[in-house]
């Protein structure tokens, strides 16, 4: 409309006025900011606990170490699948790391994760972030990709079967100690059967009691 009009000037003020405040409105909780999320600076790495035990102890160090250079690796490839497979990787080798800590004397049983599982991983790690850096052609980026996200998940799995065999004789005690107990239990007369009878039969008591009240 024609702004020859005092009342017009003022209608458009008001207008644009109203105009600002919606896109303000659209505007909240978004972030403006040209910087990738996943650039921030993340949690530093756990200090893992020492045992006391010079053999487990140096096992913990040189975990240490390869754990930095898990998190370094993850630093310098910008690629979300494989970061999330190198998060995953660090937390369950900490979980490994702290029952080592707590038992000391199954150190001997990561040997080969030590010395072969993750220093083949962070080789490949290595590679493919080498040819990232010479700029590979992308097909040939493409399949190297594929190639490590696969050998990742191989090792994910290893590391989980490495943590359940470190508490295999821990399954092993709570299956023995259920195992006697239900003989114990049976011995005195106190199967399942028996202690659910018992149950019922005290529920019935004391609604018995409850109505003669």
């Amino acid at each position: 409309f024609p702004l020859y009009r005092i009342g017009d000037f003022l209608l458009c003020f008001g207008l644009s006025m109203l105009a600002g405040k919606l896109i303000s409105v659209m505007a909240e909780g978004l972030d403006l900011t040209t910087h990738n999320k996943q650039d921030q600076p993340r949690q530093a790495p756990e200090e893992l606990p020492l045992s006391g035990n010079e053999v487990a102890d140096a096992v913990i160090a040189k975990g240490q170490e390869m754990l930095r250079q898990i998190r370094a690796e993850n630093d310098a490839i910008p690629d979300q699948l494989l970061s999330a497979q190198m998060d995953e990787l660090e937390r369950r080798c900490v979980q490994i790391f702290h029952t080592v800590a707590e038992k000391p004397h199954k150190a001997p049983q990561i040997r080969k994760f030590m010395n072969y599982y993750l220093p083949t991983t962070l080789k490949m790690l290595g590679n493919y972030r080498t040819m990232q850096d010479r700029g590979v052609s992308v097909s040939e980026i493409t399949a190297a990709r594929d190639t490590l996200t696969r050998g990742m998940n191989m090792v994910l799995t290893a590391c989980q079967k490495q943590l359940d065999n470190l508490y295999k004789d821990t399954m092993l005690d709570v299956t023995t100690d259920i195992d006697v107990l239900e003989q114990m239990l049976k011995r005195d007369g106190l199967t399942e059967n028996d202690l659910r009878k018992a149950a019922q039969q005290a529920r019935q008591a004391a609604q018995l009691d409850q109505q003669l009240e």
